[in-house]
């Protein structure tokens, strides 16, 4: 069986990849470096309790997803839905009104596609 601290690793890795995010942006949201970030995803550190939920924050999964086997959350779908979340909170006011706007036409428009079918 495989070391925890391998397992973890590469979950860490494996969902920074799918997200597009740099070891340096990880390390930068989890208040660590990027040497820590690799070591992680290496196994060759094992996280504290309190890291382990700053990297899974950061990565948009669950510590339960980190450290378990059986357990793959992870899809692609639901990895864009989280980064996009992350980004809106980055946006100002007005960029906000704007982007409901468009998301009421994409939802408009989704119903409208339903009903024909």
């Amino acid at each position: 069986m495989e070391k925890i601290g391998k397992r973890i690793g590469k979950k860490i890795k494996k969902a920074r990849v799918k997200l597009n995010l740099t070891q340096e942006k990880v390390a930068e949201e989890v208040g660590v470096t990027a040497s820590f970030i690799g070591m992680l995803e290496r196994g060759e550190k094992n996280p504290s309790i309190q890291i382990l939920e700053k990297v899974a924050s950061a990565l948009g999964v669950s510590i339960g997803y980190l450290t378990n086997d059986d357990q793959d959350e992870i899809e692609t779908a639901s990895l864009r839905k989280r980064k996009l979340i992350k980004k809106i909170y980055e946006l100002e006011a007005d960029q906000i009104d704007a982007l409901s706007k468009v998301a009421e036409t994409l939802g408009s428009y989704k119903t409208k596609k339903r009903k024909k079918k």
